[in-house]
């Protein structure tokens, strides 16, 4: 029959996705008249009518297509033997309410299909899987998990069965159901299911197939709510570039991938790359559907969350209240994504101190996720937001009730681990100590310590150190209500106070250990040997454009630098995430460093920490405060913990001494009473602790990293040197402990003096070099680069070389000591032969860029801490404190010219050798030790450097250092250690001995300029 044909042909053409054709319309419409004309069976003009429907529900036709599948199952509804047209009659008008938005009225439709197909006797298989995917679809759209979850897994089990488990129509009923378990908090059922279904992706259509991306992209939002952020980031960038790929820069889809990494970046805590991603996200999301649409308000939304992490909730309220006025709109007051937005405002208002709004607001928030079974911990967070504000008005007991709540939330739906729990784990804490429940509240916060910790260890293996950095900076919260209660007056128990220092042990430099022992990695596995030639090349890269003499690398050309070494990071950290080297020492704590002192020994650990005042009513509300600590530990065991001042009392009397200290010109007089105001603050009150110790090992923290304590003035006219007991500098207490993968030393001294800093680079160029005196000190470009600065011969320092020469062989050292001057003075050669030697000597010029603009001593040794050409310019130059500081070296005046090694020894091209065999690092430099300093990891800058390449001790300078003066110093230091066989400690302080004897004897001054700008900070055993 000629209608039997037609429908065929319409079948044909459905089946090609041309179902919304005219064409396709008008064959099924003269297949339906032949039908009615005949009068044909009721079954058959059922099924005509159906492809009626069909085909105006794709030519988006709703309403004639609801009527004409409405008469189709008004033919064959309960007509016997008829089961399967009925089935695929409901099916199509299923779609058609699906299509109108109606998924109450399509997921009854899709269930009475499937029932009446079932019923069948011979059930047509490809409509009974249109019914259980329209009606998994429809329930997962209502939120209904259950049924949907039920839906796919029969549909799953039928596919397996009739095509086979490598089948791509598998694929994507693993995914669907993925979906659901994630939904369901079921997120390793999640994680299996979405790997499944990239593995037959991948094999049947691609790595780069859009189909492929859609599952990667899902899998980020799985292993996200895990905790895995990293492997978040990583998957979440690869299905952005596929989409972008396929789809162009501008699709909604790239905004929605947009939106997830944006999201990921926030809980790394970069919240500059988050903001940037989901103003991008925002842009293509207006452009393409309009300005009102529900995704443009999860953008405004995040965009008000970001706000808020940065402390401008004046920003984010406006931008939350438009977002809500948008999803009110288009969803419905109780909608689920409503509830997220009044979440956010909610915060927001927090955050701005309005309190009054801020509850009604957060409750708002609670009452519609708690509406949704399936809130999970999108509820445990409006009600932790909620609780935080309950504790502000003094609601204690209401605030824990919300906590636990919120923390057993997490716990079901992302497990104890999980760094959602630890945070609410810590707000737990906040509410006992509040409640004068210290014991509880403290062993709350170490609980949230210890996770945080370990989430910090696990997700910065993969990561660039700026990246690291920034995710431990906001794991920072938790260890300083750690040290809070540890200084409250009623916990005086000491297990308590050691369990504190224990947490701060643990937390201190987990982020130096990284990159440390990726260096350790990289250069001891030949698997890795080429990710770590690539990090040296991406370090000279970058350090060629910031010192560059031209001044030619645009911004963009450095960030676009600053990303290639970013990613050379990245490889070698995901290459070893189970490094063994850092995961050992991230296990190591308090006993294992106090079981590696000396005997008489005292270890001292100070902290900078951000104090919250819990007992005290009238402060316990009020926004914590920058302070400063001291642990104790004394020769005979007992450990004690002194709260020493705020840091706006420390942090101006480090400036104020070291200002004076520095420079001679200010007198002997002023530079004692600056450190007798700073000594009285950070040393006296732990003095009598240690009255017996012989040997006192400090770990300094924040501002104090900048210190030689050993300067500080005692009596009338001595110094801690003379007075008190050894000082030994370490850069955290775990450098005590002995390092089972330490190298080998060498046995060679290697010295750097007098570099011909005006010596033709390797590679020839035109143009001739400047002499050394023209624009010796003048100040580079407003950007803060390196234009313009030129550096003076030394000629002092090829003396201080011989020197040290001269006592390594009047030694009887048995090996050859090797000394390089003028244009043999390179920093090829020291990258070529530093790793080779167990002693680095450089006595040249170092720099640090950045915001101390003292200008250096007319016979110091460096350019000091460079400065802008526009007075007016106060940002510090863009980049890594390790980028930004450095030693010159033969060539460094001619690297306008150079295409090679400019003569520029950058920290960070220091931090990518592998200097694991060096015991000694001495920067016999201006302002050497000098740096950005980071609050538990320490000063970033050249000694962050030499540890992160592997030396065991840097002896470097605080400030601008005289020539003749550091040439006295540094043969005294080498003339104890080498001659009399002095350990680093001894050395250092019998060097500034030596000199303050024999300044005495002339009758010359004792300025701390003068003897006291060199300390050691390293290996302290």
């Amino acid at each position: 029959m000629l209608a039997d044909a037609l429908d065929a042909l319409v079948d044909v053409l459905v089946a090609a996705d041309r179902a919304a054709e005219p064409e396709t319309l008008e064959l099924a419409g003269r297949a339906l008249s032949l039908r009615r004309a005949a009068g044909g069976e009721p079954a058959l003009l059922a099924s005509s009518l159906a492809r009626v429907g069909e085909a105006l529900t794709a030519a988006g036709d709703l309403e004639a297509a609801v009527v004409a599948l409405t008469e189709a199952e008004a033919l064959v509804n309960g007509v016997a033997g008829a089961e399967n047209v009925y089935g695929l009659v409901l099916n199509r008008l299923a779609a058609a309410r699906q299509a109108e938005k109606n998924r109450p009225e399509a997921a009854r439709l899709y269930a009475a299909a499937l029932a009446a197909l079932e019923s069948a006797a011979d059930p047509v298989d490809a409509e009974r899987d249109t019914a259980l995917l329209g009606l998994g679809n429809s329930s997962y759209a209502l939120r209904d998990l259950a049924t949907a979850g039920r839906c796919y897994q029969q549909l799953l089990d039928q596919r397996v069965a009739s095509r086979g488990a490598e089948d791509p129509t598998v694929a994507d009923v693993l995914h669907r159901l993925a979906m659901v378990e994630l939904g369901s908090g079921n997120l390793e059922a999640a994680e299996d299911l979405c790997r499944r279904s990239i593995e037959i992706r991948e094999r049947v259509f691609g790595p780069d197939d859009f189909r492929t991306g859609t599952v990667v992209n899902n899998l980020a939002r799985v292993v996200r709510r895990q905790g895995a952020y990293l492997e978040a980031l990583r998957l979440t960038e690869r299905a952005l570039a596929i989409f972008e790929l396929t789809w162009g820069p501008d699709h909604p889809y790239v905004g929605g991938t947009l939106n997830n990494l944006a999201d990921i970046r926030m809980d790394l805590g970069d919240l500059a790359a988050a903001r940037q991603a989901h103003e991008r996200a925002l842009a293509i999301r207006e452009k393409s559907l309009g300005p009102k649409s529900a995704e443009v308000a999860q953008s405004l939304s995040n965009l008000g969350a970001i706000a808020v992490y940065e402390k401008n909730p004046g920003q984010a309220v406006p931008l939350l209240e438009r977002a809500l006025a948008i999803r009110e709109a288009t969803l419905g007051p109780e909608a689920r994504e409503v509830g997220l937005t009044v979440l956010n405002l909610g915060w927001a208002l927090d955050e701005s101190h309005d309190l009054a709004r801020a509850q009604p607001v957060l409750e708002r928030a609670v009452a519609i996720l708690e509406k949704d079974p399936n809130s999970g911990s999108e509820l445990a967070d409006a009600l932790n937001n909620l609780a935080l504000v309950l504790l502000q008005t003094g609601r204690a007991e209401e605030a824990a009730a919300a906590l636990a709540r919120a923390r057993e939330i997490f716990e079901e739906t992302r497990g104890h681990s999980n760094p959602k729990t630890a945070s609410v784990i810590v707000n737990q804490a906040k509410a006992a100590a509040i409640r004068g429940e210290l014991d509880l509240a403290f062993g709350l916060a170490l609980e949230s310590a210890r996770l945080g910790g370990e989430h910090l260890q696990l997700t910065a293996a993969g990561m660039s150190q700026r990246e690291a950095l920034e995710y431990a900076e906001k794991q920072a919260e938790t260890l300083d209500l750690v040290l809070s209660l540890a200084v409250e007056p009623q916990l005086d128990d000491p297990t308590l106070v050691g369990a504190a220092w224990d947490a701060l042990v643990r937390a201190r430099g987990i982020v130096l250990d990284e990159m440390a022992g990726r260096r350790l990695i990289a250069t001891g596995d030949p698997a890795v040997a080429p990710l770590a030639a690539t990090l040296r090349k991406a370090a000279s890269h970058l350090s060629g454009h910031l010192v560059g003499g031209r001044g030619s690398a645009s911004d963009e050309e450095i960030r676009e630098a600053r990303l290639e070494l970013e990613r050379a990071e990245q490889a070698i950290g995901e290459a070893n995430p189970s490094l063994a080297r850092s995961r050992a020492r991230a296990g190591l704590g308090l006993d294992e460093v106090v079981s590696s002192l000396p005997a008489g020994s005292a270890l001292v650990g100070y902290a900078r920490f951000n104090r919250r005042f819990t007992q005290d009513p009238a402060r316990r509300l009020s926004p914590p405060e920058p302070w400063y600590l001291a642990f104790v530990r004394t020769p005979s065991g007992a450990i004690t913990v002194l709260p020493l001042a705020a840091a706006s009392i420390v942090d101006p009397l480090v400036l104020e001494w070291r200002s004076a200290a520095g420079r001679p010109a200010g007198g002997e007089a002023i530079a004692r009473r600056a450190g007798e105001d700073l000594r009285s603050v950070i040393w006296d009150p732990i003095s009598g602790l240690l009255a017996e110790a012989e040997r006192v090992v400090l770990v300094p923290d924040g501002e104090l990293g900048l210190l030689n304590f050993a300067a500080l003035p005692t009596g009338a006219s001595t110094f801690l040197v003379e007075d008190g007991p050894l000082l030994v500098m370490v850069g955290q207490e775990r450098d005590l402990i002995p390092d089972p993968w330490e190298a080998e030393s060498g046995p060679c001294l290697l010295a750097f003096g007098d570099p011909d800093f005006n010596a033709a680079p390797d590679v020839s160029a035109a143009g001739s070099p400047r002499s050394s005196d023209q624009n010796a000190r003048s100040v580079p470009a407003a950007r803060g680069g390196f234009v313009g600065v030129r550096f003076d011969p030394l000629p002092g320092t090829a003396a201080e070389t011989a020197a040290v020469i001269a006592l390594w062989t009047g030694a009887d050292r048995r090996v050859e000591a090797v000394r390089l001057t003028g244009r043999e003075a390179s920093e090829e050669a020291f990258k070529t032969l530093a790793p080779d030697f167990r002693i680095l000597h450089l006595a040249t010029h170092g720099f640090f860029l950045g915001a101390d603009t003292r200008p250096p001593a007319a016979s110091g040794r460096g350019v000091g801490a460079l400065v802008a050409a526009d007075p007016a310019a106060t940002e510090s130059p863009p980049g890594d404190p390790l980028q930004l500081s450095g030693l010159a070296l033969a060539g460094a005046n001619r690297r306008d010219a150079s295409t090679g090694e400019d003569g520029i020894l950058s920290a960070e091209e220091i931090a990518a050798l592998d200097l694991s065999g060096v015991e000694w690092a001495v920067l016999s430099a201006c302002d050497s030790g000098v740096g950005e300093v980071s609050v538990r990891e320490g000063v970033f800058g050249l000694r962050r450097a030499f540890r992160i390449a592997g030396a065991e001790t840097v002896i470097m300078s605080l400030w601008p250092v005289d020539d003749e003066a550091a040439r006295e110093w540094m043969t005294a230091l080498y003339r104890a250690h080498l001659v009399d066989g002095l350990a680093t400690a001894e050395a250092v302080r019998q060097a500034s001995l030596q000199v303050l004897a024999a300044r005495r004897s002339r009758g010359a001054g004792v300025h701390p300029a003068s003897w006291a700008p060199f300390v050691a900070s390293g290996d302290g055993r």
